[in-house]
């Protein structure tokens, strides 16, 4: 839109309000709209970025309880061995 705008001025070998504002308008349009899809690009990376932390801190859990599991399990095995001694 600005090159749009100097282009027009360059050509009129004048700078007149009605020149610049056909280009400003594009760059103010092309502005509003860049925004409005970074604001929506940016919520949808929160929500994605969410739904990894949330999975992480599942597999996180899981993985605390399978080793627990596996903890108990050699324990009892350990301990079933020396009683059969």
């Amino acid at each position: 839109g600005m090159v749009m705008a100097f282009e027009q001025i360059q050509l009129a070998g004048d700078i007149n309000p009605t020149i610049v504002a056909a280009g400003m308008k594009v760059a103010l349009i092309t502005t509003i709209f860049g925004i409005i899809v970074a604001l929506i690009l940016q919520l949808f990376y929160n929500y994605i970025l969410s739904k990894i932390d949330h999975l992480t801190a599942q597999m996180e859990e899981s993985a605390i309880t399978l080793l627990d599991s596996v903890l108990k399990y050699k324990e009892n095995g350990n301990t079933a061995r020396i009683t059969n001694v």
